[in-house]
């Protein structure tokens, strides 16, 4: 067994999770990608002769677009550090000087979900638990720390339900882009990923879910 403990720097849009651990056991092959997406908005103003010319706001979409594509070009041609953690799980590293403008370190666990695997979510009502010791209690292949705890306390500051019992609801005034997104388990093990509902996350039926984000 090998557990992957990422630091801190790993992490990007969850830079404050460490209470929540999702858990990835052995022979698993998933590969978690971030997306980057984005809507393009077109309107147009109406001339005399009947056709109709770009204004600002497709003008901005456009270049916001040609940006995107240029972005997933080059996070595509870099050079990832590769280690192969068990015949289902791929570890994959890279640290981008100049990714939005910035550094970024970036950590993506390719998982083959052909294989025999399970997943689960570890987790603490109080109190803190680094994310390789969860790990190691659950005898896991690979551990990642996800979502938002409370940093005096411990525990989880947004909505989280496990084997169908609600642990906590998100906090009042929690940012909403901060858990618009949900990180799902149903009661076979299959995964999934959810935009949060507009009836809110008890609408969805997963038995476990884990939320964050933003959604990408």
């Amino acid at each position: 067994m090998k557990i992957v403990d990422f630091p801190k720097s790993a992490t990007i849009n969850f830079s404050q999770l460490i209470k929540l651990f999702i858990i990835i056991f052995s022979k698993m092959k998933i590969q978690v990608l971030l997306i980057l997406l984005m809507a393009s908005l077109f309107t147009g103003c109406k001339v005399n002769n009947n056709e109709e010319k770009p204004n600002a706001l497709e003008q901005k979409s456009t270049t916001n677009n040609e940006e995107i594509e240029s972005t997933v070009q080059h996070i595509s041609n870099v050079e990832w550090k590769t280690e192969k953690i068990s015949e289902a799980i791929l570890y994959k590293y890279h640290n981008f000087s100049d990714l939005f403008n910035s550094i970024q370190s970036v950590t993506i666990i390719e998982t083959d979900l052909n294989q025999k695997v399970r997943v689960d979510i570890a987790y603490l009502t109080s109190g803190f638990l680094k994310t390789s010791e969860a790990g190691l209690n659950m005898n896991a292949t690979a551990a990642i720390n996800g979502s938002y705890f409370d940093t005096s306390k411990g525990g989880s500051t947004v909505f989280f339900k496990k084997g169908g019992e609600v642990i906590n609801n998100t906090r009042e005034n929690f940012t909403h882009y901060r858990e618009n997104a949900g990180f799902a388990i149903n009661a076979s093990g299959n995964i999934s990923i959810h935009k949060k509902p507009s009836l809110g996350w008890h609408a969805v039926t997963s038995s476990t879910l884990l939320t964050s984000g933003p959604l990408l």
